[in-house]
């Protein structure tokens, strides 16, 4: 379950009453926090200043400059075998700053396992 925090104070969750909001619905201009919740754990990222929390603990990082872009998907992958295999889910939590000839294109992205532990992608 996802949730988006605007600069104004306003929220749009996935799941309102007997609606489901589709991630395009996201008003991306002013968006400033994007956080999921899983597991009974919230993981989110600030398009601010490029934080992550997960629950009580910040993490940053240096950037270039502060133009953030939400990145946010989600990877399900089945394994078949005889005893029927299984799915395991990965939600991939980030931000991504474009390049320009100066300044090289960057991205910090959270890669939270439901099986594993959480790991950072940096490029």
């Amino acid at each position: 379950m996802w949730r988006a925090i605007y600069k104004e104070g306003s929220t749009l969750e996935q799941f309102e009453k007997d609606k489901e909001h589709l991630f395009k619905e996201i008003n991306q201009k002013k968006l400033v926090i994007f956080e999921i919740q899983l597991n009974g754990k919230i993981y989110h990222v600030s398009l601010i200043d490029g934080s992550f929390r997960l629950n009580n603990e910040i993490i940053k990082f240096d950037s270039l400059n502060k133009k953030f872009k939400l990145i946010y998907f989600r990877r399900v992958r089945n394994t078949l075998g005889p005893a029927g295999g299984g799915a395991t889910t990965t939600h991939h939590l980030g931000w991504q700053i474009e390049g320009n000839k100066k300044e090289p294109n960057q991205q910090r992205i959270m890669k939270i396992s439901e099986e594993g532990p959480i790991t950072f992608e940096v490029k």
